[in-house]
């Protein structure tokens, strides 16, 4: 679908600006990573201390407020933006046939896309529960910051 939308855009901007948003598009996503980690660690960061001056004998896990959490909505325009040089090959023999074709191709794209990352996360979730990891569980929103920050600095590396 993202696809689609980038080839609804093309008709919108001249091929010189299409060039560059697209040699661009990676960029901007691992920089969007980059910051939303950043950001991610320092609320959580903050959350931490404040809960701290507040309630400094209770040692519970506490998670961060979920009003304030728009992480998801963030990862989901970052990855908009992200990355998809498969896809492009794909639609651009695709369209010499017809737009079902299009369509077709980005779908089916799409499905085997979302199916290989739920069986990566799947996988490395079951992983991750035989391992005991009791002592990090209180900076698990500080890792997951760490984790998306290094998605990004991945992306620029070549990764």
């Amino acid at each position: 679908m993202i696809a689609l939308g980038f080839v609804y855009l093309a008709h919108f901007l001249n091929q010189e600006q299409f060039a560059w948003l697209e040699e661009h598009r990676s960029d901007v996503a691992a920089w969007a990573l980059i910051v939303l980690g950043v950001v991610y660690i320092i609320f959580a960061l903050r959350h931490k201390l404040q809960h701290k001056l507040h309630a400094p004998h209770n040692h519970h896990h506490h998670d961060l407020p979920k009003d304030k959490n728009i992480s998801v909505w963030v990862i989901f325009i970052i990855f908009v933006l992200g990355p998809c040089e498969a896809l492009l090959p794909i639609l651009t023999a695709a369209s010499v046939l017809s737009i079902e074709a299009v369509i077709s191709s980005t779908l089916i794209f799409s499905v085997a896309t979302i199916a290989a990352m739920m069986a990566m996360v799947s996988i490395g979730l079951l992983g991750l529960q035989k391992l005991h990891w009791h002592r990090l569980e209180n900076w698990t929103h500080e890792l997951a910051g760490l984790t998306i920050m290094l998605c990004g600095v991945a992306i620029l590396c070549g990764l």
